[in-house]
């Protein structure tokens, strides 16, 4: 009988927390509400790169919450139903949808995550395990929050309310020098000129902003725009317009809404990818902002890409195919002509992705870097057969997902172009790639990782086997830094194992192979600094 009793009270505690959990889901009013101070990041864009985090705000302090432990001790799945609620500082409504999720500290994919869009404002995920979080949100229009949850041991909920703070939105004026609209004049120039019409859409322009005075030279991106900018511009004739209209029902006449985190005295600048076309200043709280562009500058700034495609004994190649594009966008391929000659113009200015593929034969992956208003001339690029190489990870975890790429060694065949890493997909343990002869480093990262080099000349038809070794967790910490930030790390051989532009505020985590290492810190403006970084067994830390 008793037995029946305990049987029939842990359904009533499932059912209960089930209806709180539906509830909830279903905008039932809370009753309290956390107010964690938002702090929002440098750049609120997406990386484009693979492992990098998403842009957040730095980590604020957490709410005063009060677990719920009463209740009849049944054994239930361990775990807290985790709830709460978003809402404005100032009441205005929310954004017509928002992101909120949940991650292990310092990780750049959530473990839970809601999507709430239309009059939805509340989220709720049961059963989640005991431990430390960072509760995540971002929505058009507000400043983004990072916020620290801890779940204790035994709580069956944990309500933690956001309260969010709208940001500084600045509307955006392009002007021509006769006084009409930019993108009025650069229209009725692709009408004349039709071979002006960029191939990867939109009109190339982006307005971007920094706390400091931005550069005559940015660093270069794969992007389809720079992530240099501690603000996200809303163009509205580009692709990222019809996902929120951040701004409102803004005039024909504007160029777009250029959303910052902070109302803080700034510099702008009107770019064509990391071409700086115009510049400008922000007053703290400025509500418009009107800049000149002149129409041809923009023209004088595309570019134009030339080569030949040759297989290894010099003969052209008609049946080829180049691809030039951005790491977010994707064109179709072009034939070569008859002699295996390519030319196209009116190209962004920037570092691009090259593909040139032909049957039977490839390249090695190459970006080419295209020099604003100018012809860049590659001149013969050789094609060759390709050959399979397999990979093998010898005692591979089960069930563990493994990373891995291969880095082209050899110098590129002219100094415009630079060698791209080919991804590599591993199931259990084990997987293919095509590569033309050459020397490569493979690299290998998960629950262990891996740094071999080698060559497909010398390596026959065995497969190419490695042993994964015992990795550490490198953390970065950019809180500090006063704007996009470079990190460059060298193993102790010179090999670079780590090159990017943080333009985020989050601390993220990297796993490294145990060992030293130098480690390059440049910010966008002013002196780099060198530092010797041990990252021993138990992993180490680095400050931006």
């Amino acid at each position: 009988m008793n037995s029946r009793i305990w049987l029939l009270v842990a359904c009533l505690e499932a059912v209960a927390i089930a209806a709180l959990w539906f509830a909830l889901q279903h905008e039932v009013e809370p009753s309290a509400t956390a107010k964690p101070q938002a702090v929002a990041p440098m750049a609120a864009r997406d990386s484009g790169a693979a492992t990098a985090p998403e842009p957040m705000a730095t980590s604020a302090p957490g709410p005063a919450v009060e677990p719920r432990t009463e209740g009849v001790a049944v054994e239930l799945p361990a775990g807290a139903l985790v709830h709460g609620r978003l809402r404005t500082a100032d009441g205005s409504p929310l954004p017509s949808w928002a992101f909120v999720g949940l991650f292990a500290r310092g990780e750049s994919k959530s473990l839970y995550e809601s999507r709430l869009e239309n009059d939805r404002r509340t989220y709720a995920w049961p059963l989640v395990p005991p431990g430390d979080y960072e509760l995540r949100t971002r929505a058009d229009g507000v400043q983004p929050v990072a916020l620290p949850v801890v779940v204790p041991a035994g709580a069956a909920e944990l309500r933690v309310d956001v309260e969010l703070v709208s940001s500084w939105l600045v509307k955006v004026l392009l002007l021509a020098p006769d006084g009409r609209p930019f993108h009025e004049v650069q229209g009725e120039l692709v009408r004349q000129r039709p071979e002006l019409r960029l191939h990867l859409g939109g009109d190339g322009t982006q307005v971007l902003a920094l706390w400091h005075e931005v550069p005559a030279a940015l660093p270069l991106s794969d992007l389809r725009s720079s992530p240099m900018s501690v603000g996200t511009w809303r163009s509205s004739r580009g692709f990222d317009w019809p996902r929120g209209r951040v701004g409102g029902d803004l005039p024909e006449r504007y160029a777009g809404v250029l959303e910052l985190p902070e109302r803080r005295a700034a510099h702008v600048a009107v770019v064509l990818k990391e071409q700086v076309l115009a510049r400008g200043a922000l007053a703290p709280g400025q509500a418009e902002l009107e800049l000149t562009v002149d129409p041809a500058a923009w023209i004088g700034s595309l570019a134009t890409l030339r080569l030949q495609v040759v297989d290894q004994s010099g003969k052209p190649v008609p049946t080829a195919k180049i691809g030039v594009n951005d790491a977010q966008s994707w064109g179709q391929p072009r034939d070569v002509d008859g002699e295996g000659r390519f030319e196209q113009a009116h190209l962004l200015p920037g570092r691009f992705e090259l593909s040139v593929n032909a049957p039977g034969v490839a390249m090695v992956p190459y970006s080419v870097r295209l020099a604003p208003g100018a012809v860049t001339d590659l001149g013969q690029l050789v094609v060759q057969p390709q050959r399979t190489v397999t990979v093998v990870v010898r005692d591979a975890p089960e069930g563990e997902r493994l990373s891995a790429s291969v880095q082209p060694l050899d110098p590129a065949p002219h100094a415009e172009l630079a060698a791209r890493s080919l991804r590599l997909s591993l199931d259990r343990g084990k997987g293919t790639v095509g590569l033309v002869d050459g020397r490569y480093r493979l690299v290998v990262s998960g629950r262990g990782g891996a740094r071999v080099e080698f060559d497909t000349r010398t390596l026959g038809e065995a497969p190419l086997e490695v042993t994964l070794q015992p990795e550490a967790t490198l953390e970065i910490d950019p809180t500090a830094a006063a704007g996009p930030t470079r990190l460059l790390l060298r193993s102790a051989d010179g090999a670079v194992v780590l090159d990017r532009w943080v333009t985020w505020r989050t601390r993220w985590r990297q796993q490294l192979l145990p060992g030293t290492y130098s480690a390059t810190i440049q910010p966008l403006q002013g002196a780099a600094r060198e530092q010797l970084l041990v990252v021993g067994p138990e992993g180490g830390f680095v400050t931006l």
